[in-house]
């Protein structure tokens, strides 16, 4: 008797193994070959199951990074794959590899300090720069503080950091306003370091060219003043400020309403005289001027009235007449 033993196709073997590539490594970096082989000595081709941050070459079976973003040492130190090994016939095995992502001291990052803003002659300003710096690998009182630039050193009597606690006091110059860019350099123990820029605007208060006495006849119409020409401020646009009349020495002959940008004056009939009208612009810091003015009403020699004579009706040769 005799038995034949047909060949049956068989799937392909493949190794596993272990490697590491750095956390810095770009894309295309090579990180090592698997082998597999197929009992029938056909071609194996490789892929990868799912979804990483690496790529295989199909054929050769050498795996590089695809995507150096993803790689990561603190939030993923160690990368497990799976690799499969197929042959013409698409019979494969799978086989997993681990890659081990190695540290790299990465820079600390900052979010960003606040810009500040106050008004002329506040008190010193503190800012805690622990609470604006981190680092992957360093705590935040490892980091090294230092003042990297400003762009306006006349507005302060002094910029330090307290080296034991990592304060920064901005201390004014009395009566200076104006704006300053502040550089920050934080620094890791391994000297990389990043820069953080933030904006110090010193707030003045608003300006004023003043409102010239002027006069008016009685019953003249109403009076339109540009208050956007009246006022100025070199932080905030004429639109920005608030318009108020603070007082009105006279309001039953002349009285008044604030339409941005216009202050309207509107007079009463048939009234002459004076008002003192002092009108204020606030800033949006809360900082403001105030100008006053005087308006004169002239009196205006008005014609004479009537209020009309009856009509009358009287007898032929009525002489006189008295009323």
């Amino acid at each position: 008797m005799t038995i034949n033993v047909d060949d049956v196709n068989e799937a392909p073997t493949v190794s596993g193994g272990s490697f590491s590539v750095s956390e810095d490594a770009t894309n295309g970096t090579v990180v090592g070959t698997v082998t597999g082989t197929d009992p029938e000595g056909l071609s194996v081709s490789y892929s990868i199951v799912g979804s990483t941050p690496f790529a295989i070459g199909s054929s050769s079976g050498q795996i590089t990074v695809a995507n150096t973003s993803q790689l990561d040492h603190e939030t993923n130190p160690v990368v497990t794959i799976s690799v499969k090994a197929s042959d013409p016939a698409n019979n494969f095995n799978t086989a997993d590899v681990e890659i081990t992502v190695t540290d790299v001291n990465d820079p600390p990052t900052s979010s960003g300090i606040p810009d500040v803003v106050v008004n002329e002659g506040s008190p010193p300003t503190v800012i805690h720069l622990r609470d604006y710096f981190s680092d992957d690998e360093d705590a935040d009182a490892a980091l090294d503080f230092v003042v990297q630039g400003n762009s306006n050193p006349s507005l302060f009597s002094s910029v330090e950091i307290n080296d034991s606690n990592d304060y920064l006091t901005l201390t004014y110059v009395n009566n200076a306003s104006g704006i300053a860019n502040i550089t920050i350099r934080a620094t890791d123990t391994g000297g990389k370091y990043v820069d953080d820029t933030f904006k110090v605007d010193i707030n003045d208060a608003p300006t004023t060219s003043g409102i010239g006495d002027f006069s008016v006849n009685e019953d003249a119409s109403n009076t339109t003043i540009n208050l956007y020409n009246v006022f100025d401020d070199a932080e905030d646009a004429d639109s920005a400020l608030t318009y108020e009349v603070v007082s009105n020495s006279n309001g039953g002959l002349v009285s008044t309403s604030i339409v941005k940008p216009n202050l309207i004056l509107n007079y009463a009939k048939d009234a002459f005289g004076k008002a003192t009208i002092v009108v204020k612009a606030t800033d949006t810091q809360g900082l403001s001027v105030q100008t006053e003015f005087e308006v004169t009403v002239n009196a205006v020699n008005d014609n004479p009235t009537t209020n009309g004579l009856d009509d009358i009706q009287v007898e032929e040769d009525v002489c006189r007449i008295r009323r």
